[in-house]
């Protein structure tokens, strides 16, 4: 079984570079400046290579046991995925890392901010670029 899930995570493409989902601090508001930036990443998303493929988000808390902090999370999931329904991104196409507060250098910075990145499986990914190309 573990040796199909790392078959399964090695056959996958991940760029850095996929929008940043910024939200108004303790809610799940989108800033006024991800209101403008996330339609941006559509030309990119719709690209012949990405809308083959997927968006991974990350969520970050200060305290993944803390109820209050979890249920924001889950808000902000639903912005998320209602924002990229909006723009006729398909959610299959919208997934979640777990959460966590730690996996950044300061936590705190990330709380409202959520990075995301580009997948893609590894066929496409050799058959759409070029074999030098790297993320």
């Amino acid at each position: 079984m573990i040796g199909l899930l790392a078959m399964a995570a090695a056959s996958v493409t991940t760029c850095p570079g996929g929008p940043l989902f910024a939200f108004k601090p303790g809610s799940a508001s989108f800033t006024k400046e991800a209101d403008r930036a996330i339609p941006q990443y559509l030309d990119t998303l719709n690209s012949d290579l990405w809308r083959q493929g997927w968006i991974v988000i990350t969520p970050t808390v200060l305290n993944a046991n803390n109820k209050a902090s979890l249920e924001l999370v889950r808000r902000r999931e639903g912005a998320i995925r209602k924002r990229m329904s909006k723009l006729g991104i398909s959610g299959s196409r919208v997934r979640f890392d777990v959460v966590n507060g730690i996996r950044w250098d300061d936590p705190r910075e990330w709380t409202d901010v959520y990075p995301s990145t580009l997948n893609v499986p590894q066929d496409i990914w050799q058959k759409l670029t070029d074999p030098r190309m790297m993320c």
